[in-house]
């Protein structure tokens, strides 16, 4: 067993230099090829844990490049942080990885602080993103960030079909709810719908594509999700004018019924019992929703505890109890719905400020940038991007995005590319025409 251990080590030794030595070729395919990995922790159903091999193959295909990239930049004495903002969001992961310590000292785990912390270390692709999009076309960027978000789509349905295959009642069909990944169903939603106001792309495709996208986001029977995606697409519509506005319009009720078509194929004998879970889902909105009473007990002791600290928090690590009236019992848990109150719980409001500082900087830099673009594609693709990026604030209230590791690979690769065009826009104009959506 241990010589098993250590040739299984060289092997990802070996393995690993070899992927740095990939890396070190050609940022372009390192940064789709980490995009890609992250189908490695996505593919696997709600609550299923991840393995050590999971996380080897994971970590050898996304950290060489992420070594090499600020390795290469310290040592030639180039420029990482460009504004303000870079240097708060800098600063919020240094206080995040420090704050293990002050939660070891309240007498919390500093493993799981680490673990805690290992999901925030994707925000550092922000940064190699930034510059290869200065100096290049972010059309394979997209297209890598839309490759993760329909695979999991298809994962999901597969999975859900699977299990309905086997349902025999109606509370299997609304309370299995093994599908993850809502975020990705909802940015493909909306970029999509940008596509189409932007008429860039086969039509028929398009449709097919939110199609899938649509009816694995019904299947996460995640209500939150749901109004975020519908907000988004509102919000889109709204900043929209003339032509795109009336795309995007005439789409949604095309898509409706396409997603509805293709839905009584996919599950015939189900798709009457799904749309009364629905309506089960939507009316547990009510005073007797216990997922709601269960999350608001949940926000009220965070909140209290928060405030006995409320500087820099009780960090990466710490655990809090509450009484919940779903399972009747006490609950210990790092896991907090409300992604705010998580940062202040964790990090005060030192943690808050320094995060939201950044997030809502790059939500105005994003909108700005996209005023800006000539191209009509490539504004809508910025406006697409706006229009998740405030989705994810109103959702974040009750399904954490900060620190969801689905989510935080949107946010980067969006704010990657919003901040590298819009380097690219004050460059040469012969740079800020290089986008090949133009």
């Amino acid at each position: 067993m241990v010589h098993l251990n250590i040739v299984t080590l060289a092997l990802a030794g070996v393995l690993g230099l070899l992927l740095l030595w990939f890396a070190v070729k050609s940022t372009e395919a390192w940064l789709i090829v980490a995009i890609l990995s992250h189908l490695i922790l996505f593919l696997h159903k709600r609550g299923a844990d991840t393995t050590v091999y999971q996380a080897v193959a994971y970590s050898l295909l996304f950290f060489p490049g992420l070594f090499w990239w600020f390795a290469k930049q310290i040592v030639s004495s180039k420029k990482i942080i460009d504004n303000l903002a870079e240097l708060a969001m800098i600063a919020f992961l240094v206080l995040a990885l420090l704050s293990v310590g002050w939660a070891s000292f309240y007498g919390f785990s500093s493993v799981k602080g680490i673990r805690e912390f290992a999901l925030f270390i994707p925000y550092l692709m922000y940064f190699p993103l930034r510059d290869y999009v200065a100096e290049n076309d972010e059309k394979n960027i997209v297209v890598a960030l839309l490759a993760v978000c329909m695979s999991v789509a298809v994962f999901d349905i597969v999975q859900y079909r699977l299990s309905m295959a086997i349902a025999h009642y109606f509370w299997q069909i609304i309370g299995k709810r093994e599908n993850l990944g809502e975020p990705l169903m909802m940015t493909s939603i909306i970029i999509m719908f940008g596509f189409v106001a932007a008429k860039k792309y086969n039509l028929t495709l398009i449709v097919t594509l939110i199609a899938i996208s649509s009816i694995a986001l019904v299947l996460t029977f995640s209500r939150g999700y749901w109004g975020a995606t519908a907000i988004g697409l509102i919000l889109l519509v709204f900043i929209l004018k003339g032509v795109p506005r009336r795309r995007v319009v005439n789409l949604g009720m095309v898509s409706l019924i396409t997603v509805a078509v293709v839905a009584a194929i996919v599950f015939p004998r189900v798709f009457v019992d799904l749309i009364e879970g629905l309506g089960a889902r939507i009316a547990a909105l009510g005073g007797n929703d216990l997922s709601l009473q269960s999350r608001l007990a949940e926000s009220a002791v965070v909140l209290k505890s928060s405030v006995l600290s409320p500087v820099i928090g009780y960090g990466m690590g710490a655990e809090f109890s509450f009484f919940n009236p779903i399972t009747y019992e006490t609950l210990t848990t790092w896991y907090v719905h409300n992604g705010n109150l998580f940062l202040l719980f964790k990090f005060g409001l030192v943690g808050v400020v320094l995060y939201l500082y950044f997030y809502f900087h790059m939500l105005r830099k994003t909108f700005v940038t996209a005023r800006k673009q000539d191209d009509e594609t490539a504004k809508i693709l910025l406006l697409s991007f706006a229009s998740i990026m405030c989705a994810m604030l109103i959702v974040n209230f009750t399904s954490p995005q900060y620190y969801d590791r689905v989510a935080i690979l949107i946010l980067t690769v969006m704010w990657g590319i919003s901040s590298g065009t819009a380097k690219r826009s004050e460059g040469s104009p012969q740079r800020a025409e290089m986008s090949s959506f133009s």
